[in-house]
This record gives C-alpha cells, sequence and structure tokens, in this order.
C-alpha cells in the first residue's frame, strides 16, 4: 500500500509541474501502475525518476523565464537555452528522462557561463574599438596641428610681406 501511495503521489506531483512547464506526462508510469497487480517495484523507481525530471525541467523552465542583465543576454546571444528546454520537455514526455536532464544541465550550463561570455565578447569588440577611436583621434589631432601650423606660417609670412612694404 505504501509503494501505491508513494506512486500515485508522484504521479500528481508530476502531472501538476508538466501542466506548469506545458508537457505531457509519459503514459508509461501510468500503465506500469495500472498493471501492476500486486507488486509496483517496476512503478517506484521510475516514479521516482520521472518526479525528479520533471521537478528539474520546472526548475530550468523558471531560470529560464527568469530576467537578465546585460552581460548574460549578450552571453546567450549565440546559445539556445530555450531550444535545449523543448528537447528537455518533449524527452520528458517519451519517457526519456537521462536525455531530459542531460538537456537540462546543458542549459544550466549555457545560462552559468552566459556572464561570462558575455563580459567576454564585450572585451573582445570594447578593445579594439577604443584602439580604433584612439588611433583615430590621433591622426585627426596631427592633421589639424598640421593645418594649424601651416595656418601660422602663412600669417608669419603675411606679416613679414606687411612689414617689409612699410618700409
Amino acid at each position: 500500500m505504501k509503494q501505491a501511495e508513494t506512486v500515485v503521489s508522484a504521479r500528481a506531483e508530476i502531472a501538476k509541474l508538466a501542466a506548469q512547464f506545458g508537457a505531457t506526462p509519459s503514459p508509461v508510469l501510468r500503465q506500469r501502475f495500472e498493471e501492476a497487480l500486486s507488486n509496483l517495484d517496476d512503478a517506484t523507481p521510475m516514479a521516482t525518476a520521472e518526479l525528479a525530471s520533471a521537478r528539474e525541467i520546472a526548475k530550468a523552465d523558471a531560470r529560464l523565464g527568469a530576467g537578465r542583465g546585460l552581460l548574460e543576454r549578450i552571453g546567450l546571444w549565440s546559445a539556445s537555452p530555450e531550444v535545449k528546454l523543448e528537447q528537455a520537455k518533449q524527452q520528458f514526455s517519451k519517457d526519456s528522462f537521462a536525455t531530459a536532464n542531460a538537456n537540462v544541465l546543458a542549459l544550466h550550463d549555457e545560462l552559468d557561463g552566459a556572464r561570462s561570455r558575455g563580459l567576454y565578447r564585450i572585451v573582445i569588440v570594447f578593445i579594439p574599438l577604443v584602439l580604433l577611436w584612439a588611433a583615430v583621434t590621433t591622426i585627426r589631432r596631427r592633421r589639424q596641428r598640421a593645418r594649424e601650423g601651416e595656418e601660422r606660417r602663412e600669417r608669419a609670412a603675411l606679416i613679414t610681406t606687411a612689414r617689409s612694404g612699410h618700409r
């Protein structure tokens, strides 16, 4: 009786979590539970595995829906955590909990590394831009100084010519 209660309780929580993250629980657990006459040895570990997977997918779904800062968004530009979540949901519905869990872990890895990837991308783009800005500024200043020098020489020549003409 204890095993039956455990399986029924797990099935109820699995259904609730699956509805939260938009998936359909696999029918395999229900079939095993209904087919078991007196022994639930197959259904109990499966219920435990499915419940654990459902909880992880629900956590990943909530984490994916959470807001992100600028660095995280930049770090996720080429990543696809949403795809990994959808794959996890599909595998969950097909009774492939190991594959679903692997997709959830991959999603967490992408999210965990997003901030550092974003910072790296900013540095990789920012440093060359700063160097380019410095080079352009230096060239502009040199050209400006050259024009100012030429203007001073022209004024000096004009003043020298004007003074020569007064004598």
